[in-house]
């Protein structure tokens, strides 16, 4: 049988497994949020989230992205229908999915951070298209 010191022997050498990291000076987790990210020049919202009507359905989901530092990333998530499709971009530049067609209607688009990147990316907007034309553009202030 256990004595109460043997427990309380362990218990904190799993604390002090847990935590050693964070004294050695280890990052846990992602940065913490702020307001907004300073990312080329502009403040960009961390998060939001906009509901966009696209009459006509959409096959692919673009995201520009504004030139940012090595590492910087962030997730754009469509939300159609009864369905989801994400997009995580890294870095500048455009980053596209193509897909089947979402249904026409209400579309909700969310962009948020990628918690495993060391600094967000800053989305300038998002492109919802079907058959190689924009049918909704999407931008968060």
């Amino acid at each position: 049988m256990r004595s109460y010191a043997d427990v309380r022997a362990g218990a904190l050498a799993i604390l002090v497994a847990l935590t050693a990291p964070a004294v050695a000076g280890g990052r846990q987790g992602p940065p913490s949020a702020g307001p907004a990210t300073k990312v080329a020049g502009r403040n960009c919202p961390d998060a939001g989230r906009v509901v966009v009507s696209v009459p006509t359905g959409f096959d692919v989901v673009r995201v520009v992205v504004a030139d940012t530092l090595p590492g910087a990333a962030v997730d754009v998530t469509v939300m159609a229908g009864s369905a989801d499709r994400r997009v995580r971009a890294r870095g500048g530049g455009a980053w596209s999915l193509h897909m089947d067609a979402a249904p026409s209607g209400s579309v909700l688009v969310a962009v948020e951070p990628t918690l495993d990147a060391p600094i967000g990316a800053c989305v300038e907007r998002v492109e919802l298209l079907r058959d190689e034309r924009v049918v909704a553009d999407v931008r968060l202030r």
